[in-house]
């Protein structure tokens, strides 16, 4: 199963709706938040932050420490709603192969940072699941993962990075990072796929550029390459097209792409010439597609062959 898991949004409801555009669509089986959604319950941003956490797909969610003391304060102003959706919230959680917790089973309320740390959390989390191989918390705001291997009790760290494989016969303790961070760390989530063992650690930042590439991406498939032997696409059409791509075209990314759609003239083009012209003029434009189909994009979403439908839609 594929879970995407992330903490500390600590009431960062800008960051959150931001997570909450660029995930939507990821490919993925279950969501995870690991606590600390509510800052301090002192104002209703808050609300706005749980409203929008409680639409998320196939959400589990734990309560943290800031959650504790949002609800021990009698004038916070947490909607009664989201104050009894808080109060239900479990402090753990078992889902597949997977312990979840906000800080530490061994030490609640502590930080695990270092190898030493994970130590002693693993006498005592693998002794309570030990047909669990996945142990995922956060509360430090450090991304991360470290190995435990329940043979020798050695600990390995591992830095936070793409594609990382899991050995079959280890345990891992994997910390996604702080997702709504104020103090200048990184604001991060993992992906974990724990059928095929691999462990990805993303940025928001990197988050909204694989979501951009989708859009795009996603846009030309239902939009754009269904037309692409020109039989059916006026320069109206086109225009219309041109416009809607506008707000994607961050930083001038479509640029070439808008350029090439704007010189297609098939009307200057001989008739016996014209079946040759959409061949050379679509794969031109498939070809400036490419960029955005990258290795992390494909796994990440489901997103089609640009070439694949350029062939399909020719033929037709």
């Amino acid at each position: 199963m594929i879970h995407i898991i992330f903490s500390d949004i600590q009431g960062n409801y800008a960051a959150l709706e931001r997570f909450s555009n660029g995930v939507r669509g990821f490919n993925r089986d279950k969501t995870l938040c690991l606590g600390d959604i509510v800052n301090d319950g002192s104002d209703y941003e808050d609300n706005r932050v749980l409203g929008l956490l409680r639409d998320f797909h196939d959400l589990r969610v734990l309560r943290g420490n800031h959650e504790e003391s949002a609800l021990s304060q009698t004038n916070n102003k947490l909607a009664p709603g989201h104050r009894r959706f808080l109060l239900n919230l479990p402090t753990s959680l078992s889902v597949e192969d997977i312990v979840a917790y906000h800080s530490s089973l061994s030490h609640p309320g502590e930080r695990l940072l270092t190898q030493r740390d994970i130590e002693e959390e693993a006498e005592v989390a693998v002794k309570s699941h030990p047909n669990k191989k996945f142990f995922v918390f956060g509360h430090s705001h450090v991304a991360g993962a470290f190995k435990y291997d329940p043979v020798t009790k050695a600990v390995k760290k591992i830095t936070p990075s793409k594609g990382i494989e899991l050995e079959a016969g280890a345990k891992y303790f994997i910390n996604p990072g702080g997702l709504g961070l104020y103090y200048g760390l990184p604001q991060t989530f993992a992906v974990l796929d724990s059928q095929k063992r691999k462990l990805d650690f993303y940025t928001l930042n990197e988050l909204g550029d694989m979501d951009i590439k989708r859009r795009v991406l996603s846009y030309f498939e239902e939009s754009v390459i269904p037309y692409i032997s020109g039989d059916e696409w006026s320069y109206s059409d086109l225009e219309k097209q041109v416009g809607e791509l506008s707000p994607l075209n961050v930083a001038g990314i479509l640029d070439k792409p808008i350029r090439i759609m704007r010189s297609f003239q098939p009307d200057r083009i001989p008739k016996s010439q014209r079946r040759r012209y959409f061949s050379t003029y679509s794969q031109e434009l498939i070809d400036s597609l490419q960029k955005f189909a990258t290795p992390e994009v494909l796994k990440n979403y489901s997103v089609r062959d640009m070439a694949q439908l350029r062939k399909h839609y020719l033929k037709k």
